[in-house]
């Protein structure tokens, strides 16, 4: 059995869309996550990601990709949109820390801010396949 003391800090994590409109009703919140060169995405426990320790990514939406050309994997991972919506207030500066597990290695920790927004009555609507 391995204890896992501390989290190793992520390289970087990106937060689509970077404005949370609350009244587009849009379905998922991809979240891609840069692990430390020393680590694999690969081998993160799936059922470990969470944003806020409180909503879990969808496993089966796990992707990977070396998005900068730089021969590193970083992963994508969606989160359901009505959930997620529902751990942030509204505001132009919103942290979201996202947190998991790399496999009998350690445990990992990021942040990215965020704007949530709440358009008044209406426009929202109007840009529901928006963000």
């Amino acid at each position: 059995m391995l204890l896992h003391l501390g989290y190793t800090p992520l390289e970087g994590v990106s937060v689509e869309p970077k404005t949370l409109n609350l009244m587009s009703g849009g379905q998922t919140v991809r979240v891609a996550l840069r692990l430390p060169a020393a680590y694999d995405p690969r081998d993160v426990v799936l059922s470990s990601v969470s944003v806020e320790g409180r909503l879990f990514a969808d496993p089966s939406s796990v992707s990977f990709a070396d998005v900068n050309g730089a021969g590193v994997n970083q992963m994508s991972l969606k989160f359901d949109r009505a959930a997620f919506e529902a751990l942030f207030p509204e505001g132009d500066s919103v942290l979201v820390t996202v947190t998991g597990e790399i496999r009998d290695r350690t445990w990992f920790r990021g942040a990215e801010t965020i704007r949530a927004i709440r358009p008044p009555h209406g426009i929202g609507a109007l840009h529901a396949d928006e963000g």
